[in-house]
């Protein structure tokens, strides 16, 4: 017999999700997917004291999602961002000789509010050294202004209007940022996200 229907549309996010995959690529960026259990020594340790992540819009300040029977210590709760992740990808390339990296991850996080759990879905990236050619050299140049393009880049090809960034209050900034090199990215009035420079200590 002849089934006569039409295919049915993509869900909406699974739809943006490869939306947001091609603009990443097309930035120059590589998709790294890290686990989601995560050890909550080393994220607790990265993340440092959340209290003051919600004014950011960051949704890790909530109880740990822990795992009831881990596999080892190393991953005993969900991640409650892909951050920590991402630096662990930094480090272990830059010391495998990798001297310029453009990473970005499009995942899951997750978190216990009162008796629920909850996921949300976050794009977060991370970048460290600067491209070379034999005419090009940009040692002196922040790194931290090609993702700043990059995310600029990633609103408009989003057509995403009415964003801007804004400096964040010290007593607010996440402890792995650098002081005075953070900004809040701001879309009609209400942040999306945080961007800046790795804390030295870090």
């Amino acid at each position: 017999p002849v089934l006569e229907s039409t295919p049915q549309e993509h869900n909406l996010q699974y739809t943006m999700e490869r939306k947001l995959e091609d603009i990443m690529v097309e930035e120059g960026y590589m998709q790294a997917m890290n686990y989601h259990f995560v050890s909550s020594q080393f994220q607790d340790e990265f993340l440092g004291n959340t209290a003051g992540y919600a004014s950011l819009g960051l949704n890790i300040t909530d109880a740990d999602a822990r795992v009831k029977n881990p596999l080892n210590e190393d991953l005993d709760v969900m991640r409650k961002s892909c951050l920590p992740g991402l630096f662990k990808n930094l480090v272990h390339n830059y010391r495998h000789g990798l001297s310029v990296g453009r990473f970005y991850e499009l995942g899951g996080v997750f978190r216990k509010k009162e008796n629920d759990y909850l996921q949300s879905h976050v794009l977060s990236m991370i970048s460290w050294g600067q491209m070379e050619s034999l005419w090009t050299k940009n040692k002196n140049e922040y790194v931290v202004y090609d993702i700043k393009a990059a995310i600029e880049n990633l609103m408009t090809k989003l057509a995403i209007k009415g964003w801007m960034w804004k400096t964040i209050k010290e007593d607010n900034i996440p402890s792995f940022f650098h002081p005075g090199q953070v900004s809040a990215l701001f879309v009609e009035g209400k942040i999306i996200g945080v961007m800046g420079s790795l804390h030295p200590k870090i």
